[in-house]
């Protein structure tokens, strides 16, 4: 009706308080999934120095320009280890973000804990119509560690069906973006973070992040 479209516009934010906002990234994952190691990267690959705020709440907020053009707040929140309030607290934060990263190891085939926590947000936003759903980048991680195993000589050519290393990976993004439920078109960005190396597909990382 328009008297609810009308209530609709006056609860959305004006332009300038949008525009002082600095996007919000919140970045998502079981324990050991690899996420503080993705965060560190992006911190050291920012073109300002980081700032941290200060957080009570087990959520860790860092300030970054990732470009010239466009600096975000980006959040580090607990893993996923089966604790109800855990996911409880994820969902509520993850609902305020503009951009969740849902980080997920290659080699780990359990994704239960991930499932359900994507199944509530789903639920959540078919329940609140009026709150934008933000979109979520899915990024693989441990894809090192995939077979066969001992083989490791980034870049890889996706695309190359002769090559095991590379069509492991492409298996294992596809299999992460299934079994969570993500539709076809979710873009998957497979990393390897290995200490001592430089980090694999840190750049498409970057420059989807900045498109989305």
């Amino acid at each position: 009706s328009n008297n609810e479209i009308s209530l609709y516009r006056q609860s959305l934010p004006s332009v300038e308080e949008a525009a002082i906002r600095p996007l919000s990234v919140m970045v998502v994952g079981q324990v050991n999934a690899g996420k503080s190691s993705l965060i560190n990267v992006l911190k050291e690959q920012s073109v300002t120095e980081v700032d941290v705020l200060p957080s009570t709440t087990g959520f860790h907020h860092y300030n970054l320009s990732i470009s010239k053009d466009l600096t975000i707040t980006l959040m580090d929140s607990p893993g996923l280890d089966g604790d109800n309030s855990v996911a409880r607290s994820l969902l509520g934060e993850a609902t305020k973000t503009d951009l969740l990263i849902w980080v997920s190891q290659a080699n780990q085939p359990a994704k239960s804990l991930d499932k359900k926590l994507l199944d509530e947000w789903d639920h959540y936003f078919n329940k609140n119509l009026r709150r934008k759903k933000p979109p979520v980048l899915l990024v693989t991680t441990h894809n090192d560690m995939l077979k066969p195993k001992g083989s490791w000589h980034p870049p890889y050519d996706l695309n190359d069906m002769d090559d095991k290393k590379a069509q492991s990976i492409v298996t294992a993004s596809r299999y992460t973006r299934e079994t969570l439920g993500l539709a076809d078109d979710e873009p998957v960005v497979p990393i390897a973070l290995k200490p001592g190396e430089v980090a694999y597909n840190i750049d498409t990382l970057r420059d989807i992040l900045l498109s989305l």
